[in-house]
């Protein structure tokens, strides 16, 4: 197992998506890139969204590269969430979901309207 010091979570719209420019920004701020992996997205999201997460092994300014990449989002319509090690790696007890429309396809106060 590599160490690492920073996760990079990507999700996109649109299946397949083109994380070029991702790279390009990666590469031009000196980080290596030690592993990609496709994480799973929601059932219902599947033909909408795509997910990756990049472990970073290098990452020499992550201020400054939080702020680009926080820019590269806006451009794409993507979000890009840099993480370090410690929370990537954190013993998580609770997780909280915006689920109308995000995780599920429908608006759950209108069918409590209903």
């Amino acid at each position: 197992m590599s160490v690492f010091s920073h996760a990079l979570v990507m999700m996109a719209p649109g299946v397949g998506f083109d994380f070029t420019r991702v790279e390009a920004l990666l590469d031009d701020q000196h980080v290596t890139v030690s592993d990609r992996r496709s994480l799973p997205v929601p059932r219902a999201l599947q033909a909408e969204r795509t997910c990756q997460v990049l472990t970073l092994s290098r990452v020499p300014d992550p201020a400054e590269l939080r702020r680009a990449l926080d820019v590269l989002a806006e451009v794409l319509g993507a979000d890009l969430v840099l993480q370090t090690a410690a929370v990537r790696q954190a013993d998580y007890r609770l997780a909280v979901f915006d689920m109308d429309s995000t995780l599920i396809q429908t608006e759950v106060i209108d069918e409590l309207a209903a």
